[in-house]
């Protein structure tokens, strides 16, 4: 009866206490989390006091052995169910009947502190972290069959960014990750530019790029200073609000803010904030304070808006991509003989008249002479044509007063087959197949000649 008497004695002074103060002061940092079952949000204080905040009593915490204190435990709310995990993730707790169980068959893992954390499909989750002196990329679920955590494969592992202290939300089947660092080699590396979207139905990620931090340059790339109101995540900064809200892409920029720093576990009930504020508020410094604010008194009367993320444009790709088609035009003009070719493959020759030049298949003609090119010119005056021998006697007359017609003919047949030598020689054609002749169908004494019959194509460039 005497024991009876002092735990109910203790409970009056308790709730005596409670009742006539104004506000909750702790001198160590306390656990705030939401009993869903009963509609309590409650404070343990100290590991040892329970505060039910909606009731307004303390009751002595009833516990079996768990390591480290309960400020280092992080809640969940599963199925009206309350759990702790410890920040470095192992450990697992449960609430129950205002007393605290150990649930998991696990360890102290000590690898994850600063993970980003969630809930999806009753099943409690860590991503990356730090620990053992490395930023870990890895996700973590708790088996609640086998009550140990195991490792989640990532569909597309080398896309999964290695964060801890990140900002994060999970919102249906999507999980976002922004801002947070990485240490590599003792040296701090800010994930300023990128915002992280793991699928959870395929476990694949993906990455957007954002201006957030760049343009907000006074908000923390950690994720203390924040809480979660219908789905978007609230920062609060230096003289204004941020909402960050994923649904719709979109930053909220608010004038107010909060006039002090608060921890990193606060929640919203029923449109009222309840936080615990840090340490290092101008209240009562060195104590963490209870606060609760109508959210309306916070969020109001928003000052601009502003897309929050957007699809990283592969710049360097159009660079790439650029380069290749002008080099594609530069060789299509170097090569654009062996295209004309190509193109009409049943005429071997080309002759480009402005250039002078005489392609065989594609390739240059070379050591052309000067004999050579007056035939060809000649040729491309009646392309394809029959061509009366007595025209290519004025290409070849030295002297026309004095050198008599027999030698004109001598030299002009000499340099005809000459012409018709070398054109053998680089298509290895017949001379029947380069030349044909007739006689004029008027005058039968006129013998004309055909170079390259159905051989050569004419192209005035």
């Amino acid at each position: 009866m005497m024991k009876k008497f002092l735990r109910f004695l203790t409970v009056i002074i308790l709730f005596v206490n409670f009742s006539s103060a104004q506000e909750l002061f702790f001198k160590q940092k306390p656990l705030l989390f939401f009993e869903e079952k009963s509609k309590q949000i409650i404070v343990i204080e100290n590991d040892s006091l329970i505060i039910k905040i909606n009731e307004k009593v303390k009751i002595p915490l009833k516990y079996v052995d768990y390591p480290k204190n309960l400020r280092d435990y992080i809640p969940f709310t599963i199925k009206k169910r309350n759990y702790f995990v410890h920040s470095g993730c192992g450990v697992v707790l449960e609430f129950r009947n205002d007393s605290i169980v150990r649930i998991d068959n696990s360890l102290m893992h000590n690898n994850q502190f600063g993970a980003a954390t969630f809930v999806y499909k009753d099943e409690i989750y860590f991503f990356g972290g730090y620990g053992l002196f490395t930023t870990k990329n890895i996700l973590t679920k708790f088996d609640f069959k086998l009550k140990e955590w195991v490792l989640v494969e990532i569909s597309n592992d080398n896309n999964s960014p290695y964060l801890t202290d990140a900002y994060s939300i999970k919102l249906n089947d999507k999980f976002y990750v922004f801002g947070g660092y990485k240490s590599v080699n003792s040296q701090i590396i800010n994930n300023e530019n990128y915002v992280y979207c793991l699928d959870l139905k395929n476990c694949s990620w993906k990455k957007t790029k954002t201006n957030f931090f760049i343009e907000n340059k006074n908000v923390e790339l950690n994720e203390k200073n924040r809480f979660y109101y219908k789905d978007n995540i609230i920062i609060n900064k230096l003289n204004e609000l941020v909402s960050v809200d994923f649904n719709n892409n979109q930053v909220l920029r608010y004038k107010n803010s909060l006039p002090y720093p608060i921890e990193h576990y606060s929640l919203v009930v029923k449109d009222e904030l309840f936080a615990i504020l840090d340490s290092n508020n101008h209240i009562k410094p060195g104590y963490f304070i209870l606060k609760s604010l109508p959210i309306n008194d916070i969020l109001k009367n928003p000052i601009s808006e502003a897309p929050f993320y957007y699809e990283e444009q592969p710049y360097y790709l159009y660079g790439i991509v650029g380069m290749f088609i002008l080099l594609m035009l530069w060789f299509l003009y170097k090569k654009r003989r062996f295209i004309s070719y190509y193109l009409s493959p049943i005429v071997p020759f080309q002759y480009w008249q402005e250039t002078e030049l005489l392609y065989f298949k594609g390739k240059k003609v070379k050591h052309l002479s000067e004999d050579d090119i007056k035939i060809l010119n000649k040729m491309a005056l009646h392309p394809n044509q029959f061509i009366s021998l007595n025209e290519f006697n004025e290409m070849f007359t030295i002297d026309y007063e004095n050198e008599n017609y027999s030698a004109i003919v001598k030299r002009r047949e000499k340099k005809l087959e000459t012409f018709l030598q070398m054109i053998a020689n680089v298509s290895s054609y017949d001379f029947q197949d380069l030349l044909h002749e007739r006689k004029n169908e008027v005058d039968k004494r006129i013998k004309e000649v055909l170079f390259l019959p159905k051989k050569i194509k004419f192209v005035k460039k």
